[in-house]
């Protein structure tokens, strides 16, 4: 779920914006995983039809009750599920490969000042009209309106996004941008702009004559609730009610062809609970994502397939740099040798392969597939510290930082004890199991720490956003996002780092080419900036810069990468194999139908 990405949760909204959305709803599996389905619905029918299509119902979950569901993606409450097949993204993007296709948008050209974006042919609304480059012209200035990452690469929105003909947009930058970052930017956008629907706050808030004008245009739109959605993806909206919601084939679609079952549905169910038994009893037909314990897995039925995506993200210490203690790199470091994240990884993970330790503190995602050392840290992966769990590299460390241990406890120069508890939202059950080991290993080595696990909500709108916490538990990395520029962006320039956090400007680190040599003074923050014009081998240095100064400075400590599990079933289905790449995408369930990949089993 990227900040960009209104399939996430919370359409166009910052990281910041997430977690506030998180905190007012509760919304608990959200971050955590989430997805949902079943096969021929009582309501949907069965059996084959005679135009060689059958009459079956793909059927998943969703997390807001159908009936109060709405669809303005910038109003981030209960914009539901069914978004996935309502309206096409920009782009799709296989993880696997490492490649963009197109999509919504069917070609781009770069250049360093400009994008330009062409509309697919054929593609239209579901009342028949064409989807327009006003639309997509639209779409982004919308995005960028209400906080979206494009905004800080062109100087002014209104003049900046532009309509050259009816297929073709324009984008003027005003710097160079590295095309991997801004194609992952565009990519996960879904269209849904439609120019009578939403022209008008686009007029409004080009024309307003400053910022308070415009930011009343933005409020207006923020809480407008679309229920009856116009979308131009392959099914479009027939009706819901309060257990429910109903979709139909789009035979208009550009990629109807693909499909032969005529109708989806989404039903309410608000937790993982419900979701696991709908699974286990087949009243689902699969799930986009979903964190399912080794004990629910044993119980799915032999035609249920769970394939592992990586998510690019994982569970993290966060550090509160406002607490002396913590402060104090080596207190920090110590803390890592300390921590056997292999434990933290197993117990997290709940019996299941999606959680994998991390190797490299370093930033970097990938892991699972040998990125990190084979391409990022090529060369110079020997270089960084992995910290591995060394009780005597940790009393080292706080022994030159002043901390002296005294009937198994480390006490600090004024002979109080080291405590350092962690603070948890309760609902995330996985991070909750990871963090009871963290606090089992600390106390152990004679640090008192205790797990302070609070409601959801309460954590993410108070505790986290309130910098309430001696340590906290996050995502360490950039969800969904491969490249390391938005890991290295989400340390150091965001919100969370900036604000929660506390994270320093600068910080003393010895140069990778010579780790024991004399540190100097680095300013992290610049130098994710100066990344984003960079690519070629000029990129991978600053990658690994930022890397290592991660690994030495430790802003956060990454604990685990994980995978997202994925459910496809193939009684009734046609579905890829559980390890074949084509379900390497966000996510299977919305990406699959399209193609062509999950079809109906006739008659």
């Amino acid at each position: 779920m990227t900040k960009d990405d209104q399939g996430g949760t919370a359409g166009g909204l910052s990281r910041r914006g997430l977690v506030k959305v998180l905190g007012a709803t509760g919304i608990a599996g959200a971050l955590a995983g989430c997805g949902g389905r079943r096969a021929a619905s009582d309501n949907g029918g069965g059996g084959g039809g005679g135009d060689g299509s059958t009459d079956t119902a793909l059927t998943f979950a969703q997390w807001a009750v159908p009936q109060d569901s709405q669809y303005n993606p910038w109003n981030s409450k209960n914009f539901a599920e069914p978004r996935r097949m309502l309206w096409d993204r920009f782009m799709r993007y296989n993880i696997a490969e490492q490649k963009f296709y197109p999509y919504a948008i069917s070609d781009w050209t770069f250049d360093d000042d400009s994008a330009t974006l062409t509309v697919r042919d054929g593609l239209s609304w579901h009342d028949g009209t064409p989807v327009s480059a006003t639309d997509v012209v639209n779409q982004l200035k919308l995005d960028m309106y209400t906080g979206g990452s494009l905004q800080q690469y062109v100087d002014d929105i209104a003049e900046a996004v532009t309509k050259r003909d009816e297929k073709t947009v324009e984008i003027a930058l005003n710097q160079k941008l590295n095309e991997q970052i801004l194609l992952s930017y565009l990519q996960p956008k879904r269209l849904i702009a439609k120019d009578s629907v939403y022209g008008e706050y686009v007029k409004r808030a080009d024309e307003a004559g400053g910022e308070e004008a415009r930011s009343k245009v933005i409020s207006e739109l923020q809480t407008t609730a679309i229920t009856d959605p116009v979308g131009n993806g392959p099914f479009k909206f027939e009706d819901a009610d309060s257990q429910r919601t109903l979709l139909t084939k789009y035979e208009d679609h550009p990629d109807a062809g693909n499909i032969n079952f005529p109708k989806m549905e989404y039903l309410y169910m608000p937790t993982n609970q419900k979701r696991w038994n709908a699974l286990i009893n087949d009243r689902t037909d699969g799930s986009a994502t979903l964190f399912m314990p080794a004990n629910k897995l044993k119980q799915l039925p032999e035609h249920t397939h769970v394939g592992l995506i990586p998510r690019h993200w994982g569970l993290g210490l966060v550090f509160n740099f406002r607490n002396e203690h913590l402060a104090k790199p080596e207190v920090r470091k110590a803390l890592a040798y300390v921590i056997d994240r292999k434990s933290v990884a197993k117990n997290s993970g709940a019996g299941t392969d999606s959680k994998l330790p991390v190797k490299y503190p370093s930033g970097l995602t990938g892991q699972f597939s040998g990125a990190i050392e084979d391409r990022w840290l090529k060369g110079v992966a020997d270089t960084f510290e992995k910290y591995q769990p060394d009780p005597a590299k940790a009393t080292e460390l706080l022994e030159s930082a002043g901390y002296a241990k005294e009937g198994g406890t480390w006490k600090d120069g004024s002979g109080a004890a080291l405590q350092l508890d962690i603070s948890a939202p309760a609902g995330f059950t996985d991070w909750v199991a990871g963090a009871k080991t963290v606090t089992s290993q600390l106390s152990s080595f004679g640090i008192k720490s205790q797990l302070n696990a609070q409601d959801t909500s309460t954590y993410w709108g108070k505790v986290y956003t309130n910098h309430e916490f001696t340590i906290g538990l996050q995502g360490w990395a950039d969800y969904d996002n491969s490249y390391p520029y938005f890991h290295f962006d989400f340390l150091f320039n965001s919100t969370d780092a900036n604000d929660y956090w506390k994270v320093p400007e600068r910080f003393e680190v010895p140069p990778l080419s010579d780790p024991s040599g004399e540190p100097r003074s680095v300013t992290p923050g610049e130098l994710v900036t100066t990344l984003t014009e960079s690519s070629g081998e000029a990129a991978l240095k600053q990658i690994q810069e930022l890397a290592w100064i991660t690994n030495q400075t430790l802003p956060v400590l990454p604990l685990q990468e994980k995978l997202a599990q994925t459910f496809l079933t193939s009684d009734d289905w046609n579905v890829p194999p559980a390890d074949s790449e084509k379900i390497q995408l966000y996510w299977p369930t919305e990406w699959l139908p399209r193609t062509g990949d999950w079809t109906a089993k006739q008659g």
